[in-house]
């Protein structure tokens, strides 16, 4: 599979790349852009990305370790039943078979030689996007779920029409790659290109797109019976058909020069970005060459938004005008989502597809930062806010109650002490002390 490198350019000052090394090199900032089994890694910031996934990687090891440890204790423990016994024995070795699948599939990023020891990272890997993340969605691609699949492919295709030989395709976020698959072999494209955020997801689509199949294990969240608690799946891919290449980069920092696609796709995608919709539709608008369609679907939720930045249709529709867009169709539609086999949950997503054409180009966004400029610039003064003085009670709060656990003193005498050395109304004590333990409680209480 060639790497096409002619469609790609610099991240951060949209040069154009060398691809003739073993690694990719900017012709204007010289930044170098690691090529791992193909897969070209086109951060702006490679050191923090390549630190940040780092971290998420010894996160992935010390998570899955922690659970085996708690199942392996749990053998030791007498009056199990014996399905009981026999599904903790089958979940101890399918997480100690599925770590060492992945740890596989990561080893050609080579984050366990990449130092943690950077600065805080000037474009940010969010929290809640981590190696599992979208896991079951792999499965869904490549193993159970064509039903699914079928779908999001009926979707896009009936919007698409026409004849689009020759044409620049565009799928941000497209996870595992099945839909980019797909794609690629239902026109005769002349580039098909997929960019996501997340290694194991890229890595896996390029893989089977490439022909080269592998051993997944499957380990539902809730299986119905005691056989669907491991599946390990041969995972096979499809011939893509056009030319199809997969990236790892960020949509705030896209790796492309401005109008190279005619088509741009963004399944399931819109409302997680970490920015607001407005911006995002503008952003987005300039990828696309005059007059080129986008198409979109699935929910919007915008969960991590503030009030005022939670789209509804409507909204999401005068946005995209604003952004220069016509909008030709829209739909909203129920549809099933992540219907394994293998688990006993049921979900259906409400979710909105609309294609839109590129009237006008819309105006530069300014650059997306996740921090505010004092986290950036370490050298700008921390503000002063409530936030930080409440934070502050709180914590001393926690670190004296943590102080009081001797093995000996009870709750009712940790009131008792904080009353006493703050002066404080033994009910608000008793209010401070009974959240923390709730909450430490709760959050460790699987283990």
């Amino acid at each position: 599979m060639s790497t096409g490198p002619d469609i790609f350019r610099c991240p951060g000052c949209q040069a154009s790349l060398d691809t003739s090394g073993p690694d990719w090199r900017c012709q204007g900032c010289h930044e170098i852009f690691p090529l791992c089994d193909g897969i070209p890694w086109l951060y702006r910031d490679v050191a923090s990305s390549r630190a940040q996934w780092a971290s998420k990687l010894q996160l992935l090891r010390a998570t899955q370790g922690s659970r085996i440890k708690e199942m392996q204790t749990s053998l030791t423990g007498n009056g199990l039943l014996p399905a009981t016994r026999a599904r903790l024995e089958r979940l101890v070795q399918a997480l100690e078979s599925q770590l060492d699948q992945l740890l596989e599939l990561l080893g050609v990023f080579e984050l366990d030689s990449v130092s943690l020891e950077v600065s805080l990272p000037r474009d940010r890997i969010p929290s809640q996007q981590h190696f599992g993340s979208y896991f079951e969605t792999i499965f869904r691609d490549w193993a159970w779920g064509e039903s699914e699949v079928e779908a999001a492919t009926e979707i896009t295709a009936s919007l698409l029409g026409g004849d689009r030989a020759g044409q620049r395709l565009l799928v941000l976020g497209g996870g595992a790659g099945r839909l980019s698959c797909e794609l690629a072999r239902s026109a005769p494209w002349g580039q098909v290109v997929q960019l996501d955020i997340n290694p194991l997801l890229t890595r896996i689509g390029a893989l089977l797109a490439a022909g080269r199949p592998f051993k997944l294990t499957e380990i539902p969240n809730l299986p119905g019976r005691l056989g669907s608690v491991a599946i390990e799946h041969e995972l096979t891919g499809i011939e893509p058909g056009a030319p199809l290449y997969f990236a790892l980069g960020d949509v705030f920092a896209p790796p492309f020069e401005s109008e190279s696609f005619d088509v741009l796709v963004t399944p399931w995608l819109i409302d997680i970005l970490p920015e607001d919709f407005r911006l995002v539709a503008r952003r987005l608008n300039r990828l696309l060459a005059e007059g080129g369609s986008w198409i979109s679907f699935g929910p919007l939720s915008f969960e991590s938004h503030p009030s005022a930045a939670r789209y509804t249709r409507e909204e999401v529709f005068e946005a995209l005008a604003e952004a220069g867009f016509d909008v030709e169709s829209h739909e909203q539609r129920e549809v099933p989502y992540l219907h394994s086999p293998n688990g006993s949950s049921r979900r259906h997503e409400q979710i909105l597809i609309f294609q839109a054409r590129k009237r006008d180009t819309a105006a530069s966004v300014p650059d997306f930062s996740f921090y505010p400029d004092w986290m950036s610039d370490s050298s700008l003064p921390v503000p002063r806010s409530e936030a930080w003085q409440r934070m502050q009670h709180e914590r001393i709060f926690d670190l004296e109650i943590l102080s009081l656990i001797d093995g000996r003193a009870s709750i009712q005498d940790m009131v008792k002490s904080l009353a006493r050395k703050y002066s404080l109304a033994p009910e608000r004590c008793a209010a401070a002390v009974g959240r923390f333990f709730s909450s430490i409680f709760e959050k460790n209480r699987k283990s």
